[in-house]
């Protein structure tokens, strides 16, 4: 029988516990917020029902499709700590109060680099910055050719209701997109697990991921959704069926380029500024002084979040040889 260390044990489901709820309300609000905006005036059970329901066939599929791996692959390169401390404990709860504060940093950085080599937080680096530059000429690119004859016209007809079509293809388009979000993602919500393939961690992870989504749902979205809200014409439901669409695909292709981890909140940040760009001076919009201090600042709120987890990464690994 193998022995039980409590202390283990404790940190680990602490660890696990705080690691998910932070990701949750960071994360989630930025890869599902379009689909929260335009649906609030449904009930919050039908939304919780249908993302966890996602969730649920992802991490599953993950877990018997990939020998036990819900992370897919994304902790190849990042080991389990030989034993936990309390200070493996600080990255969760300093991505939980950057949070309260509304600042959208990465919950990769901040939970993996904790425990990732030096060549391996740097491939993370280059990777999100790859992935924010393709969002953001992605978005460029699709919102400069779709402006003028489309989204100006869902811009002026906003307050009609969106065709039935529509609303079918969001919804498809927010599957795909919390399905690839999560596949890129799950490694923050594990990492503190052992890398084996326990079926209880299967199931803890479901019932935890149900009761955070419920809450996070509860509030609809919380403080980071101000960024979602800030932006043009998001709460309308094509325009925010071509976000899912693209922000999904952009996900997917870096799914399948490399399995080293990458930050999507980079990617997120990148397509909405790409998209308000394109929209402002396309339609002439005004108020581009404000759109370009939003862009500086979302940019400057990622940069600094980057700068925290590499300084708490050297924290822990300054405590662990005390």
């Amino acid at each position: 029988m193998p022995n039980f260390d409590f202390f283990q044990t404790f940190f680990m489901l602490a660890g696990f516990s705080l690691a998910m709820y932070s990701c949750v309300a960071n994360d989630v609000p930025q890869t599902l917020g379009t689909f929260l905006s335009s649906n609030m005036k449904r009930p919050r059970f039908t939304i919780w029902a249908f993302t966890i329901t996602i969730f649920i066939a992802t991490i599953t599929i993950g877990y018997f499709f990939n020998a036990g791996d819900m992370a897919f692959g994304r902790l190849d390169q990042i080991p389990m700590a030989a034993k936990l401390y309390w200070w493996h404990l600080i990255p969760p709860i300093v991505l939980l109060t950057l949070t309260r504060f509304g600042i959208p940093v990465s919950t990769t950085f901040l939970l993996l680099s904790v425990f990732s080599s030096t060549a391996v937080i740097g491939a993370m680096v280059m990777k999100s910055l790859a992935g924010y530059i393709i969002a953001f000429a992605s978005a460029m690119f699709a919102y400069t050719v779709i402006s003028r004859k489309i989204e100006k016209k869902w811009i002026l007809t906003a307050h009609l209701a969106p065709p039935r079509r529509w609303i079918i293809a969001q919804w498809i388009s927010t599957a795909f997109l919390w399905s690839s979000w999560l596949m890129q993602n799950s490694a923050n919500l594990v990492v503190y697990f052992p890398r084996d393939v326990s079926i209880w961690k299967l199931l803890l992870v479901i019932v935890a991921m149900s009761g955070f989504m419920w809450l996070i749902i509860t509030k609809r979205g919380g403080r980071i959704q101000k960024i979602v809200m800030r932006k043009t014409s998001v709460t309308d439901v094509r325009s925010a069926t071509i976000i899912n669409f693209i922000y999904g695909i952009i996900l997917f292709l870096f799914l399948k380029y490399s399995t080293v981890p990458m930050s999507t909140t980079w990617v997120f940040i990148g397509l909405l500024a790409g998209r308000e760009i394109a929209l402002r001076y396309r339609l002439d919009i005004d108020n581009k002084p404000q759109m370009w201090r939003d862009i500086i600042r979302d940019f400057l709120k990622i940069s600094l979040g980057l700068l925290v987890s590499i300084g708490v990464a050297y924290m822990i690994v300054y405590l662990s040889g005390v």
